[in-house]
């Protein structure tokens, strides 16, 4: 849920989400994050299968063809990934706008691993 709260923050509302749910093995949490996700009325699909880095990319596709535009930014962080924006834009909306007025159709970023100091849940 502090994923989506982040991403909330951010300026991204929650049904502009779509999530996919990777299950293989442990299907324990299944239950509590569905029950996350409609809280927030986050859009989802649950991928049940063994993880295989060749097979990633297709249910994030199947999704992507049936619910985005040409015109549409995508974000796809994984749930661990929490992005952080520059100063002074203050919102994910504002940072796509910016980079639209430039005619600009994708952004990079520098990825970062830390540790946080407290729980973040």
């Amino acid at each position: 849920e502090a994923w989506i709260k982040h991403y909330v923050a951010l300026g991204v509302p929650a049904h502009n989400f779509f999530v996919v749910v990777h299950l293989a093995h442990d299907r324990a949490d299944a239950a509590r994050i569905v029950r996350i996700l409609r809280k927030w009325r986050v859009r989802y699909m649950l991928w049940v299968d063994m993880y295989r880095s060749h097979n990633k990319f297709s249910p994030v596709l199947q999704l992507l063809w049936r619910a985005v535009r040409a015109s549409d930014w995508v974000v796809q962080p994984d749930e661990d990934e929490f992005l952080q924006l520059p100063e002074p834009l203050a919102s994910l909306p504002a940072m796509l706008h910016a980079n639209e007025h430039h005619d600009y159709n994708a952004v990079h970023g520098v990825f970062v691993d830390r540790v946080a100091r407290v729980d973040i849940e």
